[in-house]
């Protein structure tokens, strides 16, 4: 009799407990239990992550995957040096140097790419999401092509012509967009977007629109908003939706030129040039595009000082890492670079300059300011130390966002010229990198707290 109450007793128990697990919706676990339901956690919003390349157009394109950069030189393939308007007299081919950016390497030069028929290369990008390169090129004509480059044979794959893009050989350059896995495509007054997600990649012929100038551009992945900057006309267009449409974007009544979007704050930086040791902060966080033209409140910030020769400068180009928020300003054809603070985070309202060398403040979380600033190494021509000059339009200067260091070519011309210009010989050409990690607050080339970055000047063929 007690044995049968027992079994009774155990069988009423697992039925309570089979219908209280079948009730509540999920499987038995050390984590449930029959007085409180199982509930799927809530997703918690994934921030916005940092790109591992560049976000603005510029020649040197840096493959992050396997620290590979594929950077412009002056030889042509036929030996000469390639003259901008007098290319067809020079034998040979622009070419790109495949160099190993490894730190210390003894032969860093792996080998050349013939960019074929181009007189003049105009940009560079490496998409993560594919792990291609893209190297645009202007021919004698002024028409535009594409060289897709397969980052792990290292080797040119595929050659796109951009029909409705073309080059006065200066300006242009070509931005990737992971997002989207799309590359933006630029003349000196016309853009067009190519699709990178098939191979070989397709121009779109049809996209293609007028801007006022592609001296300096960048793109924001997150967003789509592109941004063109030329000598203080501004303009944006949004490239996930067609047909592309430009619109004016407020300027700063200055000559600007370089622009670099951190993507994941949202937040523009703006470099003047000619005389001015300044530059722009936008958030476009708070861009407004109902008015024209489209505004998105800024800050301006003063540099901390420089030293000629300063080229078109002090700035002209501008990079951003997205990964610690900082930016790197440098010269055109001058020796000057100077390191901005960005904010963190996403910023609800208006930027501040809290936080800038010798104003007493202490940086908030809306702080944009110059942290120091210093110049690039000489570079050695036949063993002998010698002023450089930071080579611009098309802008050279770019960022590897893994490794925290910028990069750009100089030559021994620090004076505006163009591409290859017109010595014969070519003046001897470096390939720059400065390591970002130890910024010195204060830092000055004309002060007494000085900013000595860890810098080297890598001769190119």
């Amino acid at each position: 009799m007690t044995s049968r109450w027992v079994g009774l007793v155990v069988l009423l128990l697992l039925a309570v407990a089979w219908t209280s697990l079948s009730t509540t919706g999920c499987d038995p676990c050390a984590s449930c239990s029959t007085t409180t339901k199982h509930h799927r956690p809530t997703p918690t919003p994934t921030p916005t992550p940092a790109p591992s390349s560049a976000t603005g157009q510029g020649l040197i394109a840096i493959d992050t995957v396997n620290n590979v950069g594929y950077v412009p030189i002056y030889t042509l393939s036929g030996g000469g040096a390639g003259e901008r308007n007098n290319a067809a007299s020079v034998p040979g081919s622009s070419q790109l140097a495949v160099v190993n950016l490894a730190i210390g390497a003894a032969n860093p030069i792996i080998k050349l790419l013939e960019l074929t028929n181009v007189v003049v290369p105009t940009g560079g990008a490496f998409n993560e999401k594919n792990g291609r390169v893209y190297a645009e090129g202007t021919l004698a004509d002024g028409t535009v092509s594409v060289f897709e480059i397969n980052t792990t044979t290292q080797t040119i794959i595929n050659t796109i012509p951009c029909p409705g893009i073309t080059n006065g050989f200066r300006f242009g350059g070509v931005v990737a967009d992971p997002v989207r896995n799309l590359l933006v495509v630029a003349g000196t007054s016309t853009i067009g977007l190519m699709d990178t997600s098939v191979e070989p990649p397709v121009f779109n012929a049809a996209s293609v629109v007028n801007v006022a100038g592609t001296d300096s551009l960048s793109l924001n992945p997150t967003t789509g908003i592109l941004f063109t900057s030329t000598d203080g006309t501004n303009q944006i267009v949004n490239i996930a939706t067609l047909p592309l449409v430009v619109q004016s974007f407020e300027g700063t009544d200055a000559t600007t030129d370089g622009v670099a979007f951190d993507p994941t704050t949202n937040i523009l930086l703006q470099s003047d040039e000619v005389g001015a040791d300044h530059g722009t902060a936008f958030n476009f966080g708070t861009l407004d595009t109902a008015v024209m033209p489209a505004t998105a409140l800024s800050i301006g910030f003063d540099g901390l000082g420089f030293l000629p020769p300063t080229g078109e400068g002090p700035g002209g180009q501008t990079v951003v890492n997205a990964s610690t928020h900082q930016g790197v300003i440098s010269d055109e054809f001058g020796q000057n670079l100077k390191m901005i603070h960005l904010p963190a985070a996403a910023v609800a309202g208006a930027l501040d300059n809290n936080g800038q060398p010798g104003s007493g403040t202490q940086p908030d979380a809306a702080s944009v300011f110059t942290i120091c600033a210093g110049l690039i190494p000489m570079g050695d021509v036949s063993g002998t130390p010698t002023q450089l000059g930071i080579v611009g339009d098309p802008n050279t200067l770019s960022v590897d966002v893994k490794n925290n260091l910028a990069y750009m070519l100089a030559d021994t011309d620090p004076f505006f010229h163009s591409w290859a210009n017109d010595h014969d010989p070519q003046p001897p050409l470096f390939l720059i990198r400065v390591d970002l990690s130890a910024p010195v607050l204060g830092g000055s080339p004309t002060g007494t707290t000085h900013w000595n970055p860890v810098s080297v000047a890598i001769p190119m063929p």
